[in-house]
């Protein structure tokens, strides 16, 4: 928490990766989706290849 609290006059919100983990929608540059909330990274698909609905199933 060093950073948040030097920055702290710049009203930084932090997050503990087990709060946000699996919360945000990552796309990686060869359009694959990637998450790693089973404490390994996995992608999908990639977007350029097949529906981009389907492709986010596949990583949940």
């Amino acid at each position: 928490m060093f950073f948040v609290d030097k920055h702290r006059h710049l009203n930084p919100i932090s997050e503990i990766n087990d709060v946000f983990r699996g919360s945000y929608v990552m796309l990686d540059p060869l359009g694959r989706f990637f998450q790693n909330s089973k404490g390994y990274i996995e992608y999908s698909r990639s977007i350029l290849d097949v529906d981009t609905l389907e492709a986010l199933a596949e990583v949940g």
